[in-house]
This record gives C-alpha cells, structure tokens and sequence, in this order.
C-alpha cells in the first residue's frame, strides 16, 4: 500500500544524504585542510553540508511520519 512508497521515500532521502555527506568530506575544501578537527570543520562549513543536513532531516521526517500513525493506533 501506500506505506510503502512512503517507507522506500524515506529511506531512499536518508541513502542519498548519506552519499552527499560522504561527498562533503571528500569535497576540496576539506582535503585542503589538515586531517583531524580542521577538516571537519571545514567539510561542515560548506554549502554541501546544509543540502545533506536538509535531506537527513527530510528523511527522518518522512520515516516517523510513516511510523507514526500506526504506534499511536497500537496505544
């Protein structure tokens, strides 16, 4: 039904930020930096980073929402 599309959604915007993060840290940015708290630093400062953090949340949102209904209905 209709919960699974939403299930796949989720967790397809979890995968895809999961890729983009691994992209920020590989970015030029952070291999310019020294490796440790400065290359962090510098892959989380980048715009790179807030598009991966927007898709996390997005898809942790869209995961409770499908959970969600049915935890309140088992209650």
């Amino acid at each position: 039904g209709r919960s699974a599309y939403v299930l796949l959604c989720g967790v397809l915007l979890v995968a895809l930020a999961v890729v983009m993060i691994l992209a920020t840290f590989d970015s030029r940015e952070a291999r310019a930096a020294p490796p440790g708290w400065e290359q962090f630093v510098a892959a989380t400062g980048s715009n790179q980073w807030v598009s991966a953090s927007f898709l996390l949340s997005a898809g942790f949102i869209v995961l409770s929402i499908n959970f969600l209904p049915r935890l309140e209905g088992e209650a």
